[in-house]
């Protein structure tokens, strides 16, 4: 059965280059373009993986993470964001988050993750 992949970016373009990557991957994407319409998505169809970004509109990253953790504690998840100073690192780690990954990325490095993510 194909491994399901939910990202949660509000970039447009960004989330359906991200999301073909890893469909190209061999995963199905669910796409979401804020944090409030990511966690809709996972209730309405949960996934292994949930990717997000962290600045987002309506509900943030941060956000998201809290109510995964809280609602599905054995979901992965993983950030990824164009901008992470190392508090916000410390932060996300905190939360039981250690898959951080830096935008721009790769087509290679971002599948490379998510297989890795999806073989723990």
């Amino acid at each position: 059965m194909q491994k399901h992949v939910l990202l949660i970016e509000d970039e447009g373009i960004t989330a359906m280059n991200l999301a073909q990557t890893i469909e190209n991957g061999g995963y199905r994407v669910t796409v979401a373009f804020d944090g409030k319409e990511g966690l809709e998505a996972f209730d309405s169809d949960p996934a292994d993986l949930v990717i997000t970004d962290l600045n987002m509109p309506i509900l943030d990253g941060f956000g998201v993470i809290g109510v995964l953790k809280e609602q599905a504690p054995e979901t992965k998840i993983a950030v990824l964001s164009g901008f992470c100073p190392q508090v916000e690192k410390e932060r996300i780690r905190s939360l039981g988050v250690q898959c951080i990954m830096a935008k721009p990325i790769n087509a290679r490095t971002l599948v490379e993750t998510v297989d890795r993510e999806l073989a723990i």
